[in-house]
């Protein structure tokens, strides 16, 4: 039996550990590699997944995106060696190849690109419902996607991460997704 999504306590609704996702997370500035710059973190997707039972997305953000173990028991010993976050990103697109939400193009969103070697994977095989890490195959990549904030904006925040998912890799260069070149408008780093 899987865990409750919410737990009602009088006229509260309480989320499971799990998806308490943080407000925001570092990254690498997308004008600069070398700067650190922060990005909100959109809960929706998580949670809509979540309310189909389905916590492979909130587990991909915990372990690719926030380089933390989903906050879960049964995780075993020394759970967070190896797991990367959005700061480790080593290329950063801007514009995607088609409509995202609102944004009819996609010239609004940054795409960044992960090469993790771990991750963390839901097991609801019985006797316990677990999370287990486990190795990514070497012919996917990471793609975390951040609709950009008002080029005004000054207090270090880019935009928000909206959502994330792994890609097949790029048949001439494993690190980066298929037909990249296709894909987003242009590279940034």
């Amino acid at each position: 039996m899987s865990e409750p999504l919410r737990i009602l306590q009088g006229d509260w609704v309480v989320a499971p550990d799990w998806l308490n996702l943080p407000q925001t997370v570092r990254a690498r500035a997308p004008e600069d590699r070398n700067r650190l710059c922060r990005v909100r973190v959109n809960k929706e997707d998580v949670v809509k997944a979540a309310t189909q039972r389905r916590r492979q997305p909130a587990y991909d953000f915990w372990s690719v995106l926030n380089g933390k173990a989903p906050p879960v028991p049964y995780i075993g010993d020394n759970p967070e060696a190896g797991l990367l976050s959005l700061f480790d990103a080593h290329a950063c697109f801007k514009g995607v190849r088609r409509p995202i939400a609102e944004d009819g193009n996609g010239d609004g969103f940054l795409a960044y690109v992960l090469k993790p070697s771990w991750f963390f994977v839901y097991d609801a095989r019985p006797p316990l419902i677990m999370c287990l890490k486990e190795p990514v195959p070497n012919d996917l990549v990471f793609v975390a996607y951040v609709r950009l904030d008002d080029p005004a904006e000054t207090s270090g925040v880019k935009g928000v991460l909206t959502h994330w998912h792994f890609v097949a890799a790029d048949k001439r260069d494993g690190t980066l997704p298929r037909e990249y070149d296709k894909r987003y408008v242009s590279q940034l780093w």
